[in-house]
């Protein structure tokens, strides 16, 4: 049985799209890099006819009001606090 394949999965800006397998039925995963959020499906599937679905999935910028702001966490007397 020949199984056919998608190809190479899309090229994202500012994202990263990840499978094992890039044949019939497999799935592959958009995930944006820090700072960017997903616009469009996060999922992308290999058709019956070679080519992949919901390409139209980017990663937009989260804006300028968007900060990433890194928790740190203590350990005191056995309980955890959020600083």
């Amino acid at each position: 049985m020949l199984l056919l394949d998608c190809g190479p999965l899309p090229t994202l800006s500012y994202g990263t799209a990840s499978s094992t397998d890039t044949t019939y039925r497999s799935t592959a995963t958009i995930t944006c890099h820090t700072g960017y959020s997903l616009h469009g499906n996060a999922t992308l599937t290999c058709y019956s006819n070679g080519i992949w679905d919901n390409v139209e999935g980017t990663c937009e910028p989260l804006g300028e009001c968007y900060h990433a702001v890194p928790f740190i966490f203590v350990n005191v007397s056995g309980s955890t606090h959020e600083l």
